[in-house]
């Protein structure tokens, strides 16, 4: 069988989050906020990182960025009895993506 590995064990760029204890930020964010605060803080920071991407951390902070999306993913990833998990498309500018 093929587990993968939970993107809340691991941590690109050293180790701070996880000597903080049991539970990483973003599963307190989790319980905190709203769904959809939520996905909004996990795009917020995965653009940061892109964003920055030239000017600081290279390679890495892409691999951040992407880490981040992994355990948004992850955290919100439905459970059998909820079924499928249906998002819609929002309009910016009023152009659909």
């Amino acid at each position: 069988m093929n587990e993968r590995t939970s993107a809340l064990s691991t941590q690109e760029g050293g180790d701070h989050y996880k000597r903080l204890g049991h539970y990483q930020p973003f599963e307190v964010l989790h319980k905190w906020l709203t769904p959809e605060e939520l996905k909004g803080f996990a795009k917020g920071t995965a653009v940061a990182y892109l964003a920055r991407e030239a000017d600081k951390g290279g390679r890495l902070d892409i691999k951040k960025a992407a880490h981040t999306l992994l355990i948004y993913l992850e955290l919100t990833e439905p459970t059998a009895e909820q079924g499928p998990a249906t998002e819609t498309k929002q309009e910016v500018g009023g152009v659909g993506k």
